[in-house]
This record gives C-alpha cells, sequence and structure tokens, in this order.
C-alpha cells in the first residue's frame, strides 16, 4: 500500500499517484449540501486501490460509510451526518471463522499459542487476532482479560505472535482466540465531520486495524464518540480536533477501546465532551483491554455532564500521558484507574472536582510514575493517591511521585489515602491526620517530591533472606503482598552499614527472627503495619544487631 502522507518527490511518484488516486466526483457526488452523496462516496471507496479524495464541500451522509480493504483518504470536505444512528465512516469486521479455545496454557512473554486451526477459516500472516479469557480484570465493571496481536505465522496446531504476551492465558479461565483480517487505513486532511448531536452517532470508528491513522480533521456533534480505534493494533490519532460528545454516559473526543495495543493519540484539542480520552472495555462476556497507550501534547478546553477529561477506566495496562492540559473539567482533571502507567508534565486548572486522582481499580499490579505535574484552582483536592473505590482491587507494585506542585485546591493540595500510603514509598515523609486514617500533605498548597532513589530499595523474602542493595529496605512475603512470612537473613552490606526494614503494605504479617539466620535482635519483632520499623548495623562479626525498633 502507497503512503501518500509523504510528498511526492519525483515525477515517477506524482504519476503513480494521480493513477492511483479517485475523486468522489468521478462517482457522482455532489458536495452541495442537500444531495444524499453516500452511494457515491461508498461506490469510490470501493473501487478505490489507493487514495480517496473528498474536495471541499458539504456531502449529506445518511448509512455509514464502510471501509472493507486497505485504504488512504483524503478528507477536505464535509461530510454531513442526516438522523439516525450513522457512523461518519467505520470499517467492517471480516472475522476469520468463529473464536476457538487454546490446547494449552499460554504465559506472559510468550510468542506462541496452542490451538487447532482449522475452525479459523482463510486466516493469513498479517490479520488481528484477539487473546481472552473469562478472567475478570477489574472488580468494578467485570471486565474481562484480553490483548491484540497480530498474526506473524501458523501451522495446524499453534499461532506465532508478531509481540509477546502481557496476560497469562489458561484453558481452566477458558482462554480462546478470534482472528479478523486486519485492515491499513489512513485518513488525513483538513476536512471535517458533523453529527446531528442528537442521534447514537460515531464521527471516525475504526475496527481491527493496523498500521492506521487518523490525522487533521475535526468532528463535531456526534454524541457518542468523535475519534474511535476498537481492537486495533500499531495506529495512531493526531492533530485532530473535537467537539460536542453530548452523550450522558459516553461522550468522548477520543476513545481506544477493547484489545487495543500500541496506540498513540498526540496533539488532540477538545472541549464541550465528556471525556477529551479516555479508554473502554466491552461489556462481558467480550474481552479486551488497552495496552501500551500513549497520549501527549494534547489539550481539554472544558468537558460537560461532570465528565473528566483525561480518565482511563480501570482495565488498561500502561496507559501514559504526557504533557497534557485539562482547563476547567467538570468533574476531575486527570482520572487514572488504570493498573499501571504515567502521568507526567501534565496540567490542570479550574477543574470542579479533584485536579488529579490515581488509584488502581484491578486485580493487576503494576508500577506507576507520577511525575513532574502542577495544578491549581481545583474546588476540591490537588492531588488525590488511593485507595480504590473496590476494596478487592490489588494496590501498585511500585510508584514513583516527583516534583509535583498544586496551588490554591479547594480542601487539600495533596491526599494520601491509605491504600496508596501502603506501597512502599520510601523517602515520604508525611504528617498522619491523628483525627482519621487518611493521611494528608497540607491544606491547601503543596510541593511534593517522592523520588525511586538508590537509598531505597524493593526486596521479596526468597527462603527467609533478602540481599542489601540500599539503606531502607522494602520487604514483600514470598508468597506476594498480604502474606505472612519470616525473615532470618540479609545477605552483602559492609560493615558498619546500618538498614531500615519496612513492611510494604499494611496486611503483610513479617517476623523479623532474632538468633536463627545472621541477625541479632532484642527479639523476634512482628511487623502489622507499613509503619512499623527496625534499624539494623552490621557488625564486623558479619551479623547484624538491632539499634532501635518502632511499632506503630
Amino acid at each position: 500500500m502507497a503512503d501518500y502522507s509523504l510528498s511526492p518527490a519525483t515525477w515517477e511518484q506524482v504519476k503513480n499517484r494521480a493513477l492511483d488516486t479517485v475523486s468522489v466526483k468521478d462517482f457522482g457526488a455532489v458536495g452541495d449540501g442537500v444531495t444524499d452523496d453516500t452511494t457515491a462516496i461508498q461506490n469510490a471507496i470501493n473501487a478505490s486501490s489507493g487514495l480517496v479524495l473528498i474536495p471541499a464541500g458539504t456531502y449529506i451522509i445518511t448509512s455509514d460509510l464502510t471501509i472493507s480493504a486497505d485504504i488512504d483518504i483524503a478528507l477536505y470536505g464535509t461530510l454531513q451526518l442526516g438522523t439516525g444512528s450513522v457512523n461518519g465512516i467505520t470499517t467492517a469486521v471480516n472475522a476469520r471463522g468463529s473464536a476457538i479455545a487454546l490446547s494449552s496454557d499460554a504465559a506472559s512473554g510468550s510468542y506462541t499459542l496452542g490451538i487447532t486451526t482449522s475452525g479459523l477459516s482463510g486466516m493469513a500472516v498479517g490479520d488481528y487476532i484477539k487473546i481472552s479469557s473469562n478472567e475478570v480484570y477489574d472488580p468494578r465493571t467485570s471486565s474481562l482479560v484480553g490483548e491484540g496481536a497480530l498474526v506473524l505465522d501458523f501451522d495446524s496446531s499453534s499461532i506465532t505472535l508478531d509481540r509477546p504476551l502481557v496476560f497469562d492465558y489458561t484453558t481452566a479461565n477458558g482462554a480462546k482466540v478470534s482472528v479478523s483480517e486486519a485492515f491499513t487505513v489512513r485518513i488525513s486532511g483538513q476536512g471535517s465531520i458533523i453529527g446531528n448531536d442528537s442521534d447514537t452517532q460515531f464521527g471516525l470508528n475504526l475496527f481491527s486495524c493496523k498500521n492506521s491513522s487518523i490525522s487533521g480533521v475535526s468532528v463535531q456533534y456526534c454524541t457518542s464518540s468523535l475519534f474511535r480505534l476498537s481492537d486495533c493494533v500499531d495506529s495512531k490519532i493526531e492533530f485532530v480536533t473535537g467537539s460536542y460528545a453530548s452523550a450522558p454516559t459516553l461522550g468522548y473526543t477520543t476513545s481506544v477501546y477493547g484489545a487495543c495495543k500500541n496506540i498513540k493519540v498526540d496533539n488532540i484539542t477538545s472541549s464541550n465532551v465528556r471525556h477529551a480520552f479516555t479508554t473502554n472495555n466491552p461489556p462481558s462476556p467480550n474481552a479486551g483491554v488497552p495496552v501500551d497507550v500513549f497520549v501527549s501534547n494534547s489539550v481539554s478546553l472544558g468537558t460537560i455532564n461532570s465528565g473528566d477529561a483525561f480518565d482511563t477506566h480501570a482495565a488498561t495496562w500502561n496507559v501514559n500521558f504526557f504533557n497534557c492540559k485539562s482547563y476547567g473539567s467538570s468533574g476531575i482533571g486527570f482520572n487514572f484507574e488504570a493498573s499501571s502507567g504515567s502521568i507526567v508534565g501534565c496540567e490542570e486548572v479550574d477543574s470542579t472536582n479533584e485536579g488529579f486522582t490515581v488509584r488502581n481499580e484491578t486485580f493487576k499490579a503494576g508500577d506507576l510514575i507520577v511525575k513532574d505535574c502542577r495544578g491549581s484552582g481545583c474546588l476540591e483536592n490537588g492531588f488525590v493517591f488511593g485507595s480504590a473505590i473496590e476494596a478487592t482491587a490489588v494496590n501498585y507494585g511500585k510508584a514513583n511521585v516527583e516534583g509535583n506542585i498544586y496551588d490554591n485546591a479547594g480542601i487539600n493540595g495533596i491526599w494520601f489515602k491509605p491504600g496508596f500510603a501502603d506501597i512502599a514509598l520510601i523517602g515520604l515523609n508525611y504528617p498522619t491526620n491523628s483525627a482519621s486514617t487518611d493521611i494528608v500533605y497540607d491544606t491547601e498548597n503543596a510541593v511534593f517530591s517522592v523520588p525511586f532513589a538508590s537509598t531505597q530499595s524493593i526486596e521479596t523474602i526468597s527462603t527467609g533472606a533478602v540481599v542489601f542493595r540500599s539503606p531502607k529496605l522494602v520487604i514483600i512475603p514470598e508468597g506476594g503482598a498480604g502474606g505472612t512470612d519470616d525473615l532470618d537473613t540479609i545477605s552483602g552490606g559492609e560493615n558498619g552499614q546500618q538498614l531500615t526494614l519496612i513492611s510494604s503494605s499494611n496486611s503483610n504479617t513479617l517476623t523479623i527472627k532474632d538468633g536463627t539466620g545472621n541477625l541479632r535482635l532484642s527479639s523476634d519483632f512482628v511487623m502489622t503495619s507499613a509503619s512499623d520499623r527496625i534499624c539494623l548495623e552490621k557488625f564486623d562479626d558479619g551479623y547484624w544487631y538491632e539499634i532501635t525498633r518502632s511499632s506503630n
């Protein structure tokens, strides 16, 4: 497929591009704002093997414009959607048979799926493949585990993926795959799509695509979603403008939906919508989790219906916001519920609710970075960290919170709730509000820094032992957070070095053992709180001796 986003450099390229280009005008489209041009434009899309040009003009569209092959579309006119549930431009889903169960388990990091492929009729290398199971990803919405990839190779009993699995899939959890043809669709230009602001409509809605892009166009008055990628991989939305998406439970400028992977959203400008950006998951029994999503250099100029400007639903793995800005959100500026990812260099101003909220609402424990963000003027709390609304959700594995600033919050500048405080945040010195279990830093203005630095490390007990790697060790039981374990040996360290041991969670029960290994204490020390501490020093006889302890 030719790349028409590049300017031709030679006469041969100019000639080939001209030969591959069709205009909707050649198929009878009028573009006068009165004539129904749906059939003419659809015929142009169906006939094209290259670039479809939609020149200046207003084209009335009364049913979905559907793509069923690789294509480039240069949109310079306006697509005016008629009444009813009409999508502007969408893609067909060409399924390769029905979903097929895995014949063996597939672990995270694997490229190979054991499966009898005879039921996947017409499957080809480069097809989109969704791997899914009945395992619940997050407790609040009961979204199910699932991820996307491309078919690299296959034989009668296996499929090789083009990238490693992120999650584990077991036959006991009903793991299965579904395959569909993957199209490469590139839509660009300075044109627009305008909905009718009343019916359920999507502006641009791409399914099962790879290496696809939406660039430069604007979409308005499509109530559900202006731009959406569904079950897509290696695709992007960039330099687009979206406004007026008013559905009270939808209403998105950009949505990354289902089993998408490696998606980039860059330089979007959004206004008068419920969310400028969000991730979404299909309802059970379908499955799909957006994985590796990167949102950058984007601006929300206000939301409606109490919507959060930049939002993640819980069932998302590794979603990242870089240099994004929220002004005048009618809800929260940045609402982060995903199991891992980052918010870096972002800004929030004058939100009706909180400025930034961060919590893990899932059963997956990933890592988190919140760094160099700033905000001002929200009516409630500036930064809120944890805890999850759903008590059964897990916490983050690691957290790096550094260099963030909030001015003039309505309540607290920064509020560390207990769930987040259980994480091993070494170096965070916060006062505890004695009137409650909430951990509050400042009451209005705050600057805080929690570097994940070389002075601290997290160690998991292995057969009663950990390794000295830094002056502060956060200890995790061998079976994981929330477990019970004994620690009797610390390997490494030099004579005269001192060490502070800290439990990683309030739900752990850790017993630091005297005399069993190389620890010499006044007595066994049982740690049941993340606030408990015991300090040791290594002597020249090779033993670690207790200096002091604090049980809180």
